[in-house]
Parts: structure tokens; sequence; C-alpha cells
């Protein structure tokens, strides 16, 4: 694990988690319904009671109830044990054995066995969650409390409490990154058990949200769903993570709210919150890359980011698994960039490279192409199994234009131009939506025929 001098004087600067609990104020509101400060640490202390009397070491949840997930997180706190934050439990629960999970909370908080001989050695309260498995089996990540608070801020005594909405998963990094910045802020939290866009959408016209945290697909179909409605929302403040934020994002948002703050966060399941840039432009500060940022340093390798920061996973639980970190203590992101002038642009994942007769094509760039036509409200790119050059590229396009014919022709036109024509897709298709994953990203497609 890193040591790093910042990290030495972080503990003083972090704030407890139970910070602004007031039992007057709200917490959740959880599909319509509210919940109190006072009501979720009763809840979460009647669980600890019975960790505590189990002699619990390590518990799971599979909940998509923000309110469960947090009172399982404080329960597990009280009780000093690890809690496991699952997008879904797994069909084996042999696998929940594996991982020294001895028993499941339920929704109503209460405690199914699972093995009495899963005990877990720990040392302590630790939160573990999943990475997204999309490159073959999800890892179990171990954080650290402070490592999840260390860019959260308590709420200035000055503002008034702000109402977040979720709209990832609890389970996910960013969905609990939300969590945990509206339990210690003292803020309320919009939660819905359906994720999808429909469902948050009209939650936020019902319970009108001031910040949002949520991937650029999200956006992208909330200002479709939404459409003149969403300028109702008294948004203060727009967050964007999990994926590339783009330049046409970023302008179709500040076009859509105007007044509000947009913010887009680099962050990974394993480098957790790392930095976030404010100038609403696409990449970051090239100069980060000499003088840091937010205790976090950065540096370019064979055009993929490295990152040595304090608040990066304690490790994996599984001793199998691969070691991300570099020989000298840096974590390798698998995340490709681009410096260019005073900027370094995010380009794509090393995993989603498609191969085009030896080419490589990373369908992110392409997708940032298609995205600054007019007419594209989203894309998804992705490779289609030919037996010649083993793929071509194709593309799923989200559009309102009427002529498709004539518009999947200025697609190409456009293209043609500006990318090499392997890079072009072969195939278009025109779709009413793109299908998300649990963590708000757009689904990846690989060698689909």
């Amino acid at each position: 694990m890193q040591t790093d001098v910042y990290a030495q004087g972080l503990a003083s600067k972090i704030p407890p988690l139970d910070l602004y609990f007031d039992g007057r104020t709200t917490a959740i509101w959880q599909d319509g319904n509210q919940l109190t400060r006072a009501g979720l640490l009763d809840r979460a202390s009647h669980l600890a009671k019975q960790l505590s009397a189990q002699g619990r070491s390590r518990v799971a949840t599979a909940s998509n109830r923000a309110d469960t997930v947090a009172a399982a997180i404080l329960a597990s706190k009280q009780a000093h044990c690890e809690i496991v934050l699952l997008r879904e439990m797994p069909r084996d629960l042999a696998r929940l054995e594996q991982w020294g999970v001895s028993a499941q909370v339920d929704d109503e908080l209460g405690l199914q066995p699972v093995s009495e001989n899963a005990a877990a050695a720990t040392d302590g309260f630790n939160i573990l969650i999943t990475t997204s498995g999309t490159t073959g089996e999800p890892k179990l990540v171990r954080h650290r409390l402070e490592g999840l608070l260390g860019r959260i801020r308590p709420r200035p005594e000055d503002r008034p409490p702000a109402r977040w909405m979720l709209s990832y998963h609890p389970a996910t990094f960013a969905g609990l990154q939300v969590l945990l910045t509206a339990l210690v802020s003292g803020d309320e939290l919009i939660a819905s058990s359906d994720f999808s866009v429909k469902a948050l959408t009209n939650s936020a016209l019902e319970f009108p949200p001031t910040h949002i945290s949520a991937t650029p697909t999200f956006w992208r179909n909330m200002l479709v769903a939404g459409g003149n409605s969403l300028s109702r929302l008294p948004l203060v403040q727009l967050t964007l993570g999990g994926e590339v934020a783009d330049q046409p994002t970023l302008d179709r948002l500040k076009a859509a709210f105007p007044t509000g703050g947009i913010t887009h966060i680099y962050a990974t399941t394993e480098a957790g919150a790392l930095f976030a840039v404010k100038d609403c432009r696409a990449g970051f500060p090239s100069e980060w890359l000499n003088n840091g940022i937010d205790g976090v340093r950065l540096r370019i390798v064979d055009g993929v980011l490295e990152v040595h920061s304090p608040r990066v996973m304690a490790g994996y639980v599984e001793s199998k698994a691969k070691n991300p970190f570099t020989a000298d203590g840096w974590l390798r992101t698998g995340d490709i960039v681009r410096a260019e002038n005073d900027r370094v642009y995010f380009v794509g994942r090393a995993d989603s490279i498609i191969s085009i007769g030896g080419a490589k094509v990373i369908p992110e760039e392409v997708e940032g192409f298609l995205l600054e036509m007019p007419g594209i409200l989203d894309c998804r790119v992705f490779g289609v199994r030919n037996v010649i050059t083993g793929y071509v590229i194709a593309a799923d396009i989200v559009t309102q234009a009427q002529d498709l014919d004539t518009f999947r022709k200025s697609i190409r036109d456009a293209l043609m131009p500006r990318l090499e024509r392997y890079k072009v897709p072969r195939i278009i298709n025109f779709v009413d939506s793109l299908e998300g994953s649990q963590s708000g990203k757009k689904k990846r497609i690989n060698g689909e025929t």
C-alpha cells in the first residue's frame, strides 16, 4: 500500500461519518418516502446490535435502496465489521463464502446467514465494493473510510442543506461517494430503486434537486427525456463522472443550465476519488502532470495514465487478483490519455480497444467525433465480427433526424476527412436510446454480429 507525506496529515482533515446527524432533518427520500436522520440512526443501531451479538466480521448487502445501504454502512461502522456492497447477489452463494461473507443484510435490515465457516479475518470497519467485471470476473476492492472521505468536505454552517439526486447504484464507487457526501454534509438525498432515466427524471421533477452527479451518458439521456421541463430544476451543481466527459456534452449542459456549476470528477474503483475539473473544459490541465492536484501525482506511461494518491484502495480482498501497482508504487489506471498543448485529454480505455486487421480503434475516440455532429444526441461505437479483418466498426446512434438515409450518409461524409478509413463506422444503426449499465455508463458491446 502506498505511503505519502500528504496522507500523514489527512486524518485530521476528514469529517467524521456521523457529522451533521441532526435527527430532525431529512436524510433520504427513498422512492418518495421520507427518512429522517434519527430514523436512519435507529435502523443502523438495531442492525449493529445484531452484528455484534452474532460476532459478524464481514457481511454483504445487494440492495439497490440507498436507505438500506446507508443503514448497513453505519451499522457496520458501529459494530467494527466490514461491509461488502454488491450490485446484485452472485448466483452461486459459494462466491460469498469465498469472499469471507458470513451473512447478508436484506432490505428489512435482517441478517440472513451465508455460512458459519466464512469468518473473514479483518482489522475492523472497511467498505468493500466490486469492480465492474467488464473484462473478467469482478474483483473485490477494500477501501478505508478515511480514503473514501478524503475529498469530502463538511458543509459550511452558513450554507443551507443541498438536495442531491442519486443517479448511480449505491454499491458503485460513484454512488457510494454521493451517498457519503450527503451523509457527512447533512444534505438530503433523493433516491429511487428504479435507475431508469425516465424514473429518475420524474423523481427530479417531483423532488427538485440542487445537485446531481451522473455519467455523461445519463446526462445526455436526461436532456432528451426531460426536455424543456428540466429548466424548472434549481440546479446549483452538475457533476459528471464514470466516463469521458466530452466537450459537446459539457457545452450542452452549460446551455441547458447556464447558472449551474459544472464539474467532472475523475475517480475509479481502485484509485478512489482523485481530482475534479471545474473549468467546463474536457480533460485536465497539463500542469497537473508536474505539480499534482489535491494530493495526487499524475504521470503518463506508454499513453496510459498512472496515479499516486493517498485515496487509493487498500487492496484487493483476493490475493490471486492481478496487482495493478507498478514496482515504484503507482497505480496504472488503464485510461488512455493524450497530452496536447495545455491540456491532457481522456481518449478511452485500454481494455476497450478493437482490432481492425491489426490496426487499433478506441471506440470512445470515434464517439467523441460523432458527438460533435449536430443531430446526434448520443452514440455507442463497437466492433462487429468480420471474417477478413477480424472486426469492423459499427455505431448505434440516437437522433431525432427524420430522413435517416440522408443522415447516415452525412455522418460518413463528415467523418471521412477526420478519421482513418478503418475508424469510420461501416454499420450505422439508429436507436431510440442506449441501454446503460448499473453504474450508469453505456453498455459496451464487443464482437456482436
